[in-house]
């Protein structure tokens, strides 16, 4: 389903969301620590991640979070209320250390459509921040194959039972440590929009590129 202005030519084939699928499989990058958790009813928590301690206390009204000592201010950020970890991720790459956290508004946990994740530059002390719905945004990724740090912050448009689209941007971490959109020449950001039409059993989970911009041809 092509949109307006477009330059690319509309792909549309069986398999296309798994080829899409796959190719970002073999750019994800593998982290070193990867746990998951449930919503228990302790306010205060300390996980030990590798060499580091993540401090995690929320009440009814806010949330406290302390990497390292380090203090990190949500709210400073729009994000306000009372949350729960959902995981926490460590990745190592090029001698440099990230830590991803999957939060979720407290007492939903994985039942909630949407989340926040917060990418964690241990070496800069700096933290990015990516609110999701329905899709999940927890994993880094090195497309270029050169050891630089990539991120895909998805977007979801549509209804759950009918026609909607998946779009995913491509970020990446820059000297200062923090995520920041790439773009083309022109200055136009890179990314994937996929259609999937209404659901049923004789069409199953095909879908098209509505609209890309991206960097390579994805084979």
């Amino acid at each position: 389903m092509m949109e307006e202005n477009d330059s690319r030519e509309d792909i549309i084939k069986p398999g296309i969301c798994d080829t899409i699928l796959q190719y970002f499989n073999n750019y994800q990058i593998k982290p070193v620590i990867d746990n998951s958790y449930n919503d228990g009813n302790d306010t205060t928590t300390i996980f030990k991640v590798g060499n580091h301690i993540v401090y995690w206390k929320y009440d009814e009204t806010t949330t406290i979070v302390k990497i390292d000592n380090q203090y990190l201010n949500l709210e400073a950020e729009n994000i306000e209320g009372s949350y729960s970890i959902g995981g926490i991720r460590l990745y190592s790459i090029n001698n440099k250390e990230i830590i991803v956290i999957e939060f979720y508004v407290n007492g939903c946990g994985g039942n909630c459509f949407g989340g926040n994740s917060l990418f964690y530059d241990v070496q800069k002390k700096t933290t990015s921040y990516f609110s999701y719905f329905a899709m999940n945004c927890f994993s880094l990724y090195d497309f270029d194959k050169d050891r630089t740090i990539n991120l895909l912050s998805p977007k979801f448009e549509g209804d759950f039972h009918g026609p909607f689209y998946e779009s995913y941007s491509l970020y990446t971490l820059n000297e200062d440590g923090f995520f920041k959109q790439e773009v083309d020449q022109s200055g136009k950001p890179y990314f994937i929009k996929i259609f999937y039409p209404e659901r049923s059993p004789e069409m199953g989970m095909q879908c098209e590129i509505a609209k890309m911009n991206w960097f390579e041809k994805i084979k």
